[in-house]
């Protein structure tokens, strides 16, 4: 896989931080950066898993591009929170909100990748398909954890060492997730008996996720 995809990644989180300082800080009271060097260590692994990789082709389609780009990224991107002037940022909450963060990055990253076929970039905005599948998606890339097959954080010069086989599947996993819901974004008319009947009641939920429900709308309701 000879394209560097560095510049998506960078442009991809800083989009996403930009907009969330532009549209939402202001309701949540914090801001958010990226390391710059943690996006760096993120690609290393990206392209570690993909190169060379017999379980994926020679050049990967977008959907597995994207998956690696989420399981590479919730290791080891550095997000940080910086409070507002009368803000706040729970630490307890770091994780929450690291992955509703990565969560947001899936439209952006998907619009800058082609299809080799076509060679186009990839038009429709990326979305989960309803309200239910976004509350366990966000759960799940909150459970994900990146395979380190021996300790994560080695005396360099020496690298983490991946276990491939979790890797795959892990990245398989999250490519089918990412790939179906593509496929229903932005269709109006999905025919199924379950979508528009499963109850979701806020005060039956954990309160620190109740915001996966509306932390990116442009009036959430008020926390207080």
């Amino acid at each position: 896989m000879a394209e560097d995809y560095l510049p998506i990644f960078r442009s991809t989180l800083e989009q996403v931080c930009v907009v969330w300082k532009e549209k939402h800080s202001q309701h949540w009271g914090f801001i958010a950066y990226v390391d710059d060097a943690s996006v760096q260590r993120a690609h290393s692994f990206f392209q570690e898993i993909l190169l060379d990789n017999k379980a994926f082709p020679e050049s990967p389609g977008p959907f597995k591009v994207a998956a690696a780009f989420l399981v590479s990224a919730k290791k080891f991107v550095e997000f940080a929170f910086e409070a507002l002037p009368g803000g706040d940022v729970d630490d307890k909450e770091h994780n929450l909100w690291v992955s509703r963060f990565i969560f947001k990055c899936l439209p952006g990253f998907l619009n800058q990748l082609k299809l080799d076929a076509t060679g186009k970039h990839l038009e429709k905005h990326w979305d989960t398909p309803s309200m239910h599948y976004r509350l366990d998606f966000l759960n799940l890339i909150r459970w994900c954890e990146f395979p380190i097959d021996g300790p994560s954080e080695p005396p360099p010069p020496s690298k983490p060492s991946v276990d491939m086989l979790r890797a795959n599947r892990l990245i398989m996993a999250m490519m089918l997730i990412i790939e179906s819901c593509y496929y229903l974004s932005g269709e109006t008319d999905i025919k199924c008996d379950v979508k528009d009947n499963v109850h979701i009641n806020p005060d039956e939920m954990d309160a620190s996720v109740v915001p996966d429900l509306f932390f990116d709308c442009s009036s959430p309701p008020s926390q207080n």
